[in-house]
């Protein structure tokens, strides 16, 4: 038996389903691609997931009817609503998912698919903790925009496709000063969701390690 993480992708763009399937692959876990809702619940049913990666707008059953379904099966696998974003990497237990690549976007787009990606999750688990009180999870999403180096990174012996530079740095930053059950974003992040039905309050600012000025922060809901 394998030791590797089992992940469902269902994505009916098959185009960005293979690209996405083939960097989780990389990273060394297995993952069974389906193209449409039905056929998402019927594998997995047939298998043992360790996540759910589910696109929002699929053929036959929308992704938040696959996750009710999912749910009164296995209540406690996690499951991410893709919109757009990118599984870049784990890192203990806090996940890294970018937006822009390998699919370009606008900045907007990335902006605002980010952020109602970190909202989907936070109504997951708020809903999760309200079905198993006794098993309490707490997630703060920090959200930052700007330039990165993006591509497969290593040698030989080791490679891995994945964001790095400033921004993904300052993102980092900002995870670590959110608040449990919260989503907070740079205002760089605020300015790009401006015209958007989000709502956005400011939240003052941080000093954050590496970085010569004051991050100015703001809550997103």
């Amino acid at each position: 038996m394998s030791d590797k993480a089992n992940i469902l992708l269902v994505e009916d763009d098959m185009n960005l389903g293979f690209v996405i399937q083939d960097a989780l692959k990389r990273k060394g876990y297995n993952v069974h691609l389906c193209r449409d809702g039905k056929e998402g619940l019927k594998k997995f049913n047939e298998h043992s997931y360790d996540l759910c990666v589910l696109d929002v707008m699929l053929p036959s059953k929308d992704g938040f009817s696959l996750a009710e379904d999912i749910r009164t099966t296995n209540a406690l696998v996690p499951i991410v609503f893709r919109r757009g974003g990118t599984l870049e990497k784990y890192i203990g237990d806090a996940l890294v998912a970018i937006w822009g690549a390998p699919i370009a976007s606008s900045p907007a787009s990335q902006a605002l698919n980010a952020c109602r990606a970190a909202l989907d999750i936070q109504l997951a688990i708020s809903a999760l903790n309200e079905k198993f009180p006794e098993l309490p999870l707490e997630v703060g999403i920090g959200i930052h925009h700007g330039p990165a180096y993006v591509g497969t990174i290593g040698d030989d012996t080791y490679s891995q496709y994945a964001a790095i530079g400033a921004t993904t740095n300052l993102s980092a930053r900002i995870c670590g000063h959110t608040p449990a059950n919260e989503v907070l974003v740079s205002k760089q992040i605020a300015q790009l969701l401006h015209g958007t039905p989000l709502e956005i309050s400011p939240r003052g600012s941080f000093a954050a390690k590496g970085f010569a000025e004051d991050v100015e922060i703001y809550q997103v809901r």
